[in-house]
């Protein structure tokens, strides 16, 4: 079965896997395409509390980005990066009383590195926290590596440019495929 998300083209995804967060790779490299200021921001103990009580609820979504020295596959997180963070906290703590660690659902995508960015652009564009310095950053990571400005503002806001004018979307063409 497929699953259609109108706001990127070219992004195919795997069915959920369920991963130590700690095997997850957060970018922290600021010139990287891929990197997001927020992994800088202090946790949230009532974040880490919710998780700890009910796991991650919003699969992580990854992409596999070659193999490590250890001989494991590297999957660089796209989006949620905040929630593995929070995620590695719970099982810090975990591991002082000696729980067993918890698993996040991941979701395994591919596609470029501009893919990957206009995918993480629509997945935030509803998330409050996200302030518009450090979306216009995004926007301007993406440009850079060649995506149209129709494909930037389809994936960021959710909207279609023509003619000149902005218009809201009520659907487009592009699609990222799932299967689950």
């Amino acid at each position: 079965r497929q699953k259609k998300n109108d706001a990127v083209k070219g992004v195919s995804e795997e069915a959920l896997k369920y991963i130590y967060p700690e095997d997850l790779n957060i970018i922290a490299d600021p010139k990287h395409p891929l990197y997001d200021p927020r992994v800088e921001w202090p946790l949230d103990e009532a974040t880490i509390e919710d998780i700890a009580e009910k796991g991650v609820i919003n699969p992580i979504t990854v992409r596999e980005n070659g193999v490590s020295a250890n001989g494991k596959f590297v999957l660089d997180v796209i989006d949620g990066r905040r929630r593995t963070l929070h995620a590695r906290a719970v099982n810090e703590r975990r591991a002082e009383t000696g729980e067993e660690k918890l698993r996040v659902p991941v979701r395994l995508c591919f596609g470029s590195d501009s893919k990957m960015i206009l995918l993480a652009l629509s997945m935030n564009r509803f998330r409050e926290y996200e302030n518009l310095t450090s979306r216009a950053t995004k926007v301007e990571k993406v440009m850079s590596l060649g995506v149209t400005q129709d494909d930037v503002a389809r994936a960021a806001l959710g909207i279609a440019i023509a003619g000149g004018g902005v218009h809201q979307a009520t659907s487009a063409s592009g699609a990222v495929t799932c299967r689950r």
